[in-house]
């Protein structure tokens, strides 16, 4: 959940790497899972459907 607030402020995976301090492969893996479970095909879609479903709010 941490790692898609992230993606809804619009977080790069480096800064995202940064602020959770875990290695990019982890993050990527993280975000490919995320990506899967939404089954969104990239990351803006990703967020859109998150907040479509209410799974986050806009400035969490």
């Amino acid at each position: 959940m941490e790692i898609l607030r992230l993606l809804v402020r619009g977080q790069s995976t480096k800064e995202i790497v940064g602020l959770m301090k875990l290695s990019m492969g982890t993050i990527r893996l993280h975000i490919s899972i995320i990506l899967e479970k939404l089954d969104a095909f990239d990351r803006t879609n990703a967020v859109a459907i998150a907040i479509e479903r209410g799974i986050v709010r806009v400035g969490e």
